[in-house]
């Protein structure tokens, strides 16, 4: 479930006592902290929330208790957060999230719920971070990594969700770090690790495919 439909402490509790009207909660300096109607402790319409010095922090809409509409988050001094729209509590459409400079952090598409097309990550300094496509919520095809100077970082192929085919990681200087094949999450052939200055350090070669121990949300090796 993305950041952005995680149900907030306040709304919890009046959902749980199955509320009806409009309930509002304050900061202890008197500034209104979130505000928001129920029925029968279903979130209905508009919802706010607010940092301690009275600027917006998000404004979400609801519809039977899920988000329906365009949602914004906010950082202190109206600074957009992120944006995006939801149908029927799951997120459609192009989403995008900024850093506190206003510079773009991420960029997604959903279709169903499901993360669809191209996803792109950015730094601070508006050089690409990682970039690459889903298909049904799940990666496909060749996906990218950057270090902050631009340079390549990674290379990894994918189908349907799997690591498939040559992958590739890449040291700062941009000679190759390691480099193997894979077919369906299970590495097959020859695996080469390599020293900055290019030269060998290690080889492997895997006659029937071994799935690699890895950590998750890490590369093929």
């Amino acid at each position: 479930m993305p950041v952005s439909a995680q149900v907030t402490d306040f709304a919890a509790r009046y959902m749980k006592n199955k509320f009806t009207g409009e309930a509002r909660e304050y900061h202890q300096n008197g500034q209104l902290k979130e505000v928001g109607t129920f029925q029968d402790g279903v979130q209905e319409g508009r919802h706010q929330a607010y940092y301690e010095n009275g600027d917006k922090k998000f404004e979400k809409y609801y519809k039977e208790g899920k988000m329906h509409g365009r949602y914004k988050e906010y950082y202190e001094r109206d600074r957009l957060k992120e944006e995006g729209r939801y149908d029927n509590g799951e997120p459609v459409g192009a989403h995008k999230g900024y850093y506190e400079s206003g510079r773009l952090q991420f960029e997604r598409n959903y279709r169903e719920g499901k993360l669809n097309g191209m996803m792109r990550e950015y730094y601070d300094n508006s050089k690409v971070k990682t970039e690459g496509a889903y298909k049904e919520g799940t990666p496909d095809g060749i996906h990218r990594g950057y270090y902050e100077t631009g340079r390549i970082k990674s290379v990894y192929s994918y189908k349907d969700g799997k690591f498939d085919g040559l992958s590739r990681e890449y040291h700062e200087n941009g000679r190759i770090k390691m480099e193997g094949t894979l077919h369906e999450d299970m590495l097959t052939g020859t695996v080469r690790e390599y020293f900055e200055n290019g030269s060998l350090k290690k080889e492997e070669n895997y006659s029937v495919g071994v799935e690699p121990p890895r950590k998750e949300g890490a590369g093929p090796f």
